[in-house]
């Protein structure tokens, strides 16, 4: 709500009265506290006299004019307007008559307060205010809900709000005198909110809500909510479960619209003859139409533009029911547009055929019979196929919780974006997943085949006369079954008990896992664990065949479990209460198909060269040595009442080559020295050495300068004898 709605709120809530019959009277809702306006007197009066000369052209119309003003001075909602000498500020309202297209003996004389007048017009400057008026789609939805329908209105609403008298020379008008045509043009003004003040609307619903607040005390509260959740402005439409409380709760209202504001609530109309017989006649409607598309009805001209599309705007249809059939007149309005850009020219010859054969199938859509009453025992708490916000204003318009709500769409690439949860959509893409996913559940969106999907009908058109029985209306056939039904495409390999007998899985399955039908038309495997103290899903598994269903239930499971592998997501699939037939054979398949699984294969190693012979060579443990240093650790040499004094030690490691024998040296310091040590320790103690092999350590390089050899040679004799003493 605006800034400015607020104010007009505030201004009803403080400035509006009522007087000692009940009546409402309302201030204008003016921007400013005192608006300036010009004098368009000479304006209002050549247009009266412009209105006045195309009346007498027209008997009929004239006299039609002449009752309406009559009643509307009968009725107080006009007086003449005093001349006053004193200057102050007024508007004169223009006026013009209209005809219902269907009620061609009624007029309506609506006030011009749109008509500008040096660039200002009585609109400007008055504040519309907030749309209090219901959606037109939720009267709708509820009206159908129940079985016993409703329908009523408040007499002249918008005259049923007195205007505040310092704001009525604002509504000023220029008429004969006591409604006379030989007599001249006179003032008047209007004593109450007209016709084509843009803030009206919102003044009468306004004091038609604040009416049945203040009955509440008395009536009741479902009263206020009848009032405030079924008019669509002055036309209440509403459904009940039954007559009796749709009398009770009507009656009320009439008591508490006409005890608290004065407002008649009459022209009541049901499908109940019980709900009839409990009105009075001058309460009841005279009369109820259909929905006509006779000739008279359409624009005849045969223009481009604005033929065409008067038609395909002709037809009103909020809930869409006639959505297949117009879809194929604005087809052929984007067609034409594409030839030719001028509204008045004539139809291109190569469209006219199909033009006017589309208009002339508009006349079949009489025999459409849709039931006003959608509900009945079972579907009202079924799924509703619906969009994410079609669902979300049915709920918020009916104030009901369903049970359950299930959504069905053609495209996979839309299911697979809805039940993403983990890669990142481009922008356009992901702010509409999350506009999903705000709304529903990922395990609510199901697939439907196309041929069974009804939206197609409304995006690629049908003949009127196929309407009544197309899956627009009555919707496929496989959702509306009370019973749940499998898929005539997996119908046959879901039940093992009737595959033929040359399939040796199925075969091998019925003798071992002794299947049964369960209660719910589901294949389960019986067994020999009926004694066993295991949860229901796994004593009593599904009996799933080899089947895309199958393949899905082994990634799901593998994902599961982490892409362990065969057995786990075997055992996995067992304890959700899956059988699969043939089930290790199949899984093994889906695991060699995995992306993961395959990234996280063995890696593959180079071909090695031989083995050199001190590998190989039979000897006595570290004839053939491998040594390397590995260290420090930080040790305590000595402890004083100082403190500790600790330093480093190194470990020289010698492997047996051969059988891989271990034998460490300490060292205090990585230097050639320190390791001529330990190797003479070593070879102290384990015997003479063949072959000693290192990398290029500092301490082992060293160690061939310090012993003036370029390789050491263990089978030199002065190096043998200088190692072992």
């Amino acid at each position: 709500m605006s800034i400015e709605d607020k104010k007009f709120m505030r201004l009803m809530s403080y400035e509006k009265q009522q007087d000692e019959n009940q009546n409402w009277t309302a201030p204008l809702s003016f921007k400013e506290s005192r608006p300036l306006l010009p004098n368009n007197r000479l304006q209002a009066l050549n247009r009266a006299r412009a209105f006045d000369i195309s009346l007498r052209k027209d008997p009929v119309k004239k006299q039609h004019v002449l009752d309406f003003m009559k009643t509307l001075f009968d009725n107080n909602h006009a007086e003449r307007a005093q001349n006053t000498e004193t200057p102050k500020e007024m508007w004169y309202l223009p006026m013009f008559g209209v005809y219902h297209p269907k009620k061609k003996d009624r007029i309506r004389v609506v006030f011009d307060s749109s008509a500008k007048f040096r660039g200002t017009s009585l609109n400007d400057v008055l504040m519309t205010g907030p749309n209090l008026v219901n959606s037109l789609l939720g009267v709708l939805l509820r009206f159908r809900k129940d079985k016993i329908a409703i329908t009523a209105d408040i007499r002249q609403m918008f005259y049923s709000f007195n205007v505040t008298p310092e704001h009525r020379d604002f509504l000023r008008f220029i008429w004969h005198e006591d409604n006379d045509k030989e007599k001249d043009l006179v003032d008047y003004r209007m004593a109450v909110h007209v016709f084509g003040n843009s803030p009206s609307p919102a003044v009468a619903t306004f004091g038609l809500r604040k009416t049945a607040e203040m009955a509440e005390s008395k009536y009741g509260s479902d009263v206020v909510t009848y009032v405030n959740n079924n008019f669509y402005v002055d036309d209440a439409l509403s459904s009940h479960s039954n007559s009796d409380k749709a009398v009770d709760l009507l009656k009320r209202t009439q008591s508490a619209l006409k005890e608290f504001g004065n407002l008649r609530l009459h022209k009541i109309s049901s499908n109940s003859n019980e709900v009839l017989a409990a009105f009075e006649k001058d309460d009841l409607s005279e009369d109820l139409k259909n929905l006509d598309f006779s000739d008279d009805c359409l624009p005849v001209q045969r223009s481009l533009g604005r033929g065409v599309l008067s038609v395909i705007n002709g037809l009103y249809d909020p809930l869409g029911f006639a959505a297949p059939v117009t879809i194929a007149g604005k087809l052929i309005l984007r067609e034409t547009m594409k030839e030719s850009t001028e509204w008045d020219e004539p139809l291109p010859p190569q469209f006219q055929s199909k033009w006017q054969s589309w208009k002339d199938s508009l006349k079949l859509l009489q025999q459409v019979e849709i039931p006003r009453n959608y509900s009945s025992d079972w579907t009202l708490n079924k799924d509703l196929f619906l969009a994410v916000e079609l669902y979300e204003t049915i709920c918020e318009e009916l104030k009901t919780e369903f049970q359950q709500v299930q959504f069905f769409t053609d495209s996979k690439v839309v299911l697979g974006y809805i039940h993403n949860e983990t890669k990142r959509f481009y922008l356009y893409v992901g702010n509409r997943v999350d506009r999903i996913r705000r709304s529903t559940k990922p395990e609510q969106w199901s697939y439907v085949p196309t041929l069974q999907n009804p939206a197609d009908d409304a995006s690629r058109s049908i003949r009127p006369e196929k309407l009544n029985q197309s899956q627009w209306l009555i919707g496929p056939t496989q959702f509306l079954c009370k019973k749940n039904t499998i898929d005539s495409e997996t119908e046959g390999d879901e039940f093992p008990l009737i595959l033929p007998e040359e399939d040796r899985d199925v075969r091998v399955a019925k003798t071992l896992l002794d299947p049964f039908i369960d209660e719910n038309g589901l294949l389960r495997a019986g067994g020999r664990l009926s004694n066993a103290n295991i949860f229901p899903n796994e004593l009593k598994p599904l009996i799933i065949a080899k089947h895309h269903i199958a393949t899905l239930l082994k990634r799901h499971f593998h994902e599961k479990v982490a892409h362990q592998g065969r057995h786990l997501t075997e055992g996995a699939l067992r304890s959700a209460g899956y059988w699969l037939i043939g089930g290790k054979g199949l899984i093994s398949s889906v695991i060699h198909k995995c992306i993961k699984c395959k990234l996280r294969g063995k890696e593959e190693f180079p071909k090695m060269a031989d083995l050199p012979f001190d590998r190989l060579d039979p000897a006595p443990p570290f004839s053939y040595v491998g040594i390397d240093v590995f260290g420090p650790w930080t040790i305590t040499t000595r402890r004083t009442r100082g403190g500790q004094a600790q330093s480093k030690r190194w470990a020289v490691m010698f492997t047996c080559l051969v059988v891989r024998a271990v034998h460490i040296e300490v060292i205090e310091e990585l230097s050639s020295g320190c390791f001529i040590n330990a190797l003479r320790r070593f070879c102290a103690l384990r015997g003479e050495v063949k072959i000693i092999r290192s990398d290029c350590g500092t301490n082992f390089v060293g160690a061939l300068s310090e012993l003036n050899v370029i390789v050491i040679n263990i089978g030199d004799r002065p190096i043998r004898n200088y190692l072992s003493d």
